[in-house]
């Protein structure tokens, strides 16, 4: 399990099933930097990029805190983490339409209690989706957040937006799945089955 924890491409899904496997879910009350020791000390590391940390506590701030449905900077920031990107407050960064979809799907993964987004997260949802050229909300997030639809629209380009996202999630899924299946007893193809039942056959 040592690559999962040196690969800066391992989902925030796997790094999560990883650190509750190893330390237990207590350490979901732990500071960063305790973690970070505590997975140096199990795998013999000299160190853990800020890579994976970010992803980590992504996962643990999800579950700490409202404050990825309630204001659209953490928002952004988690999704970010989810989608393998360096996380840096001081900068906004908008999320590409894949990128917020994404996001958005990891975080149901994650967190046991979703909350329902505010006004502030809904309408910086809405600005990422409009600015990549979306009029319609993937119908497999649909039932989670608030998109109003924009009604003049190319059906052809509007098909070719959407599979572009679809595409890329499924990526993010099967590789999930994948590495799941390889170090996990935990069925996750089964978590994202109940979950996402639209994007997983």
């Amino acid at each position: 399990m040592k690559e999962l924890i040196t690969n800066p491409n391992t989902p925030a899904t796997i790094l999560n099933a990883l650190i509750v496997k190893i330390l237990g879910s207590q350490c979901y009350n732990w500071e960063p930097e305790t973690i970070r020791l505590a997975l140096m000390e199990e795998y013999s590391l000299d160190e853990i990029s800020q890579f994976t940390m970010d992803k980590i506590m992504a996962v643990i701030f999800l579950n700490a805190s409202d404050q990825f449905y309630d204001h659209w900077e953490p928002f952004e920031n988690t999704c970010k983490a989810f989608n393998h990107q360096i996380v840096c407050f001081e900068d906004m960064t908008p999320l590409s339409p894949e990128e917020l979809t994404w996001g958005i799907i990891e975080s149901r993964l994650n967190d046991e209690t979703p909350k329902t987004f505010s006004e502030d997260v809904s309408i910086y949802i809405n600005t990422c989706f409009k600015a990549g050229g979306v009029s319609l909300c993937p119908d497999y997030i649909s039932d989670w957040i608030y998109y109003k639809t924009y009604n003049r629209y190319d059906p052809k380009i509007e098909a070719q937006y959407q599979a572009r996202i679809k595409a890329y999630c499924i990526m993010q899924i099967n590789k999930i799945i994948r590495l799941g299946e390889k170090y996990f007893e935990k069925d996750l193809k089964e978590l994202i089955k109940v979950e996402v039942p639209k994007l997983v056959g």
